[in-house]
């Protein structure tokens, strides 16, 4: 690992001044994308930015990457596979504008999914937070030197599927252990006190 100490126990104490927010973030997301700046082949190559008064009434801010455009299926009456709609997504930044975005593709309560029941609008979700026996596709965009902007150590009741699209994220677990996952790399993490940053 290349970050100091110092800034190891910066990150720490800083962690530990915000236990406050472990209830928010104890059902976080069961289904990632790790994405630190980079724009992937779901978003939109010339995407329309949310006007600033549409930005405000949502409680969003800008962020590094254009909003998602969201290509979905769902189904007729008589069960026929039809394209809904596309969306184009805002990202949410509930720790500040220069902190993690997350945006939300997908939420469902239940697992196994009525396929032709109506689909939730996960537009508004602002922290990406699994249903209790749900799921949830959430994607995370993690700035740059994020360090002590990123989202505080914290404790999930979920089972988390994340890869890493580009760059190089930091897994660090509460126990003082730290891992680098690369682009194009995996992490599947069971439970337990974690955060992810780029470094």
């Amino acid at each position: 690992m290349s970050g100091s100490q110092e800034t190891n126990q910066s990150r720490s104490s800083s962690s530990a001044s915000k236990k406050d927010l472990d209830p928010l973030l104890s059902h976080s997301s069961a289904i990632g994308i790790l994405k630190p700046g980079v724009v992937f082949n779901i978003f939109n190559p010339n995407p329309t930015s949310p006007s600033p008064s549409t930005a405000a009434a949502s409680g969003s801010s800008s962020t590094m990457l254009p909003p998602p455009r969201l290509v979905r299926t769902t189904h007729t009456p008589t069960g026929t596979s039809v394209f809904a709609p596309d969306t184009v997504l805002v990202p949410r930044t509930p720790f500040g504008p220069q902190a993690t975005a997350f945006t939300v593709l997908d939420i469902r309560d239940a697992v196994p999914v009525d396929l032709l029941g109506s689909q939730p609008d996960a537009s508004q979700v602002t922290l990406p937070r699994c249903p209790p026996g749900g799921v949830i596709a959430a994607v995370s965009d993690i700035p740059a030197g994020s360090g002590l902007a990123a989202p505080p150590m914290h404790r999930t009741q979920t089972i988390d599927y994340a890869v890493v699209m580009s760059g190089e994220i930091v897994l660090g677990l509460d126990g003082g252990e730290e891992r680098v996952v690369r682009a194009g790399e995996l992490r599947v993490y069971c439970s337990g006190g974690h955060e992810s940053y780029v470094g």
